[in-house]
């Protein structure tokens, strides 16, 4: 089946305009009951609105996030700092022109085994990630893009997917990429744009994420998979218990 971007993820839901303003999100008893009743609007045929308080997984993800395992949401229910960490496996890149986007994206040349730490907050209805490869750090913004799209900013480069729950895990799947510059966006052609993928799954302590970008023509960019243990204190706030 084609990926049309203009289709949102079952359960997606619409996400505000860049002008809509913002609120504080929600605490986790309000946002699953919002998605229940947003669900149940949606399948009576009755239009929905905005959603800007909810954070920015369950926005997009919309009744769908609740099927998510426990650690998985407690990384991704972001109403505060969020830390995480662990190990990473780095893999090489494909050749020297994958190895000059590797650069323009933020990440490290270096591969192999290194130590792997996260810090996620929410920000103007977006999240901003710092991730430290080693003593390499990265900074990051996620932001929700229209037709219940993804927005992953590394640098210049905005990497767009598709947000999607398999299994109880969350999916990330290719949908184009974008220049940004300040608040400009020039989308790239499909067939020149970095395709993004990303695999988070949860067990009972523990996420093991796996995480590439490739572009056509030139193949693998950066990639590497990890296995991180949520904050605790974190992990019980957003479960709430549930498994």
């Amino acid at each position: 089946m084609q990926f049309d971007p203009r289709v949102p993820a079952p359960g997606a839901m619409q996400v505000p305009s860049t002008g809509a303003p913002w609120s504080p999100p929600l605490p986790y008893n309000e946002v699953m009951h919002s998605l229940r009743r947003m669900s149940d609007l949606a399948a009576a045929g009755e239009n929905l609105m905005p959603v800007a308080a909810l954070p920015l997984y369950p926005r997009l993800l919309g009744r769908s996030f609740a099927a998510l395992l426990g650690p998985v949401r407690a990384l991704y229910f972001i109403t505060g700092v969020r830390a995480a960490r662990g190990l990473a496996v780095l893999r090489p890149s494909t050749g020297l022109l994958a190895r000059l986007l590797r650069l323009l994206l933020g990440m490290p040349l270096s591969v192999g085994e290194m130590g792997l730490s996260l810090r996620v907050e929410p920000w103007r209805g977006a999240e901003r990630w710092q991730l430290c490869f080693g003593t390499h750090a990265v900074a990051i913004e996620q932001r929700p893009l229209p037709y219940g799209l993804l927005g992953e900013r590394w640098r210049l480069v905005e990497l767009r997917a598709r947000v999607l729950v398999e299994d109880r895990a969350l999916q990330l799947r290719p949908a184009g990429a974008a220049l940004r510059l300040g608040p400009l966006s020039l989308p790239l052609p499909l067939g020149l744009a970095p395709q993004l993928t990303a695999e988070v799954r949860g067990s009972d302590s523990s996420l093991h994420l796996r995480w590439a970008v490739r572009a056509p023509l030139l193949g693998l960019i950066c990639s590497y998979e990890a296995e991180l243990g949520v904050d605790d204190g974190a992990r019980g706030k957003s479960s709430h218990g549930e498994k």
